[in-house]
């Protein structure tokens, strides 16, 4: 996972639209590589994950010298976030969103936890239906979701000035969150 998903990651963060200084969100955090490059790319940001797998514990691993001071790992799922709302000033996720169950509301989840004017950046690797068919078939949970379907599912959830990169079967959906 950390190091499979590295290369695509490498790519998508020069699209993230964050601030140094912001409290951001790494939502699937998984290993804890992509915390760990947040931290790096953000010096003066605190950057926390969630995960509902036991990866956690491997993230805590990873991030431990940033723990608790610029970073804290909770147990969670996308559908019901354990933060208030308006908590964060971004959020991402790396190759998450195709085990999210009922995505529309995880959308409105991930909405709820941010300030306003703030972002949500979702990457993928297997952004084509057609290439992700294999692993779709290996994984009776995964959907795979062309950008176009998920910047729908954005507008749909509240988010504005939804943006796609990509780059072969990478993607990377960028989603404004409304000023209400």
């Amino acid at each position: 996972m950390n190091k499979g998903h590295s290369l695509v990651v490498s790519w998508a963060f020069q699209f993230l639209p964050f601030s140094d200084g912001q409290k951001l969100l790494d939502i699937g955090c998984g290993g804890g590589a992509n915390i760990a490059r947040l931290l790096a790319q953000y010096p003066s940001s605190v950057v926390d994950g969630v995960d509902y797998s036991q990866h956690i514990l491997l993230s805590k691993k990873i991030n431990a010298d940033a723990i608790p001071k610029r970073c804290n790992i909770y147990y969670g799922n996308v559908k019901s976030l354990p933060f208030s709302d308006e908590s964060y000033d971004g959020a991402v996720a790396v190759e998450t969103i195709y085990f999210w169950q009922d995505i529309a509301l995880c959308f409105q989840e991930v909405r709820r936890i941010l300030k306003r004017e703030r972002y949500f950046v979702i990457v993928c690797e297997l952004s084509n239906p057609q290439m992700g068919k294999i692993w779709s078939e290996r994984c009776e949970e995964m959907t795979v979701y062309k950008p176009e379907k998920v910047k729908k599912l954005l507008l749909g959830a509240g988010f504005c000035d939804v943006e796609i990169y990509t780059k072969g079967i990478w993607s990377v959906v960028i989603a404004k969150k409304y000023n209400d």
